[in-house]
C-alpha cells in the first residue's frame, strides 16, 4: 500500500504473512512487486530510503538479490537508495527461535515451534534454507553500499542482537 505523508512522501507500507516468509518463492513475488512500483514512471527517478521492521530486512534481502541479478537495475538502485534503516532485522539463524518467541510466552511451546521448524528448515533446503542464506548474504554485504542504521530492543522477542 501506497501512502503519501503530509511532507509529501510516498511511503511504499508493506505487511508480509508468514506464509510469505515461509515459503521463499512468495516472498520473491513481494519483492517483485516492489521493484515494479519503485521502477514504475511515476518513481523510476525517486530518492529511496528504506526502512524495514523484523523480517523486512529478510525481506530487502530478497529484494537486494533481484536488484542484483539485473546490472542496470543495480547501478541504478545504488544511486537512488540513499539510506538503509532496519529495527531488530532477524536473520535466517533467528527465525526458529524468533517464531517460537513471538507466537507463545510458554517454554515447551516455544521449544516446539523451533525444533519444528528448524526441520522444517532442514527438510526444505533448497527451496526455502538457501533462499534465506542468500537473501541474508546479500543484506549483509550491502552490495550498493547503502548508508545503515541498526537498531536492535533488547526487550524485542524475534530479532535479537548479535544474531
Amino acid at each position: 500500500m501506497c501512502l503519501r505523508s503530509a511532507k509529501g512522501f510516498d511511503v511504499l507500507h508493506i505487511k508480509v504473512t508468514p506464509r510469505q516468509i515461509l515459503w521463499p518463492p512468495l516472498a520473491h513475488s513481494v519483492a517483485t512487486q516492489i521493484l515494479h512500483f519503485i521502477t514504475s514512471p511515476p518513481r523510476h527517478h525517486q530518492p529511496i530510503l528504506v526502512h524495514g521492521f523484523s523480517v523486512g530486512g529478510y525481506l530487502y534481502g530478497e529484494t537486494l538479490v533481484h536488484i542484483m541479478s539485473d546490472v542496470s537495475l543495480a547501478e541504478s538502485m545504488s544511486r537512488r537508495i540513499r539510506g538503509q534503516i532496519f529495527d531488530s532485522p532477524v536473520d535466517f539463524e533467528g527465525v526458529p527461535r524468533g517464531v517460537g518467541n513471538a507466537l507463545s510466552n510458554l517454554k515447551p511451546v516455544q521449544l516446539a515451534i523451533k525444533t519444528s521448524l528448524e526441520a522444517y528448515m532442514a527438510a526444505f533446503q533448497h527451496q526455502v534454507t538457501s533462499h534465506y542464506i542468500q537473501s541474508s548474504e546479500t543484506f549483509r554485504e550491502n552490495p550498493l553500499r547503502t548508508p545503515s542504521l541498526v537498531l536492535y530492543s533488547k526487550a524485542d522477542v524475534v530479532g535479537t542482537p548479535g544474531q
